[in-house]
């Protein structure tokens, strides 16, 4: 799903889907050509999301407070550019590719988002995520 600014926190699918179609028909393209379009203009994009399980949950002022200092300068060679810590943590890196990690509020897990130029990062960065995670609630048992 899509996210809009200044819209819904949330992704909003419906929406997502009604504005996607006033697009092609304003346009008159196909959605071929929008994505070779958009490819063009701003590259290759790909996201993935993954849960993972935890033995406990993790409350998310103390989860902000134990990650943030374990966070390196570098993490897969990419800079970190600007880590975010609204609602989780969020790593910006200098080529503008990002790691989410969030955990649940009501359940023992926590989710991780990663968007990247190419799919073997994206994967990477949530294998970091977790181990991050995993090595933080590991050592507060």
């Amino acid at each position: 799903g899509a996210g809009l600014k200044g819209w819904l926190p949330e992704r909003d699918g419906i929406l997502s889907a009604l504005l996607f179609l006033e697009m092609l028909a304003s346009l008159k393209k196909k959605t071929s050509q929008l994505t070779q379009s958009l490819t063009k203009e701003f590259g290759h994009s790909y996201f993935l999301r993954k849960d993972y399980t935890l033995s406990m949950p993790i409350n998310k002022g103390e989860f902000v407070n134990k990650i943030l200092p374990l966070i390196p300068e570098k993490i897969l060679n990419t800079k970190v550019k600007e880590v975010y810590t609204f609602d989780g943590i969020k790593i910006i890196f200098s080529d503008d590719s990002w790691l989410l990690l969030r955990p649940s509020g009501t359940e023992p897990l926590f989710r991780s988002y990663a968007e990247t130029d190419s799919l073997e990062k994206t994967k990477k960065l949530l294998v970091f995520g977790k181990k991050l995670v995993y090595n933080l609630s590991a050592g507060s048992r």
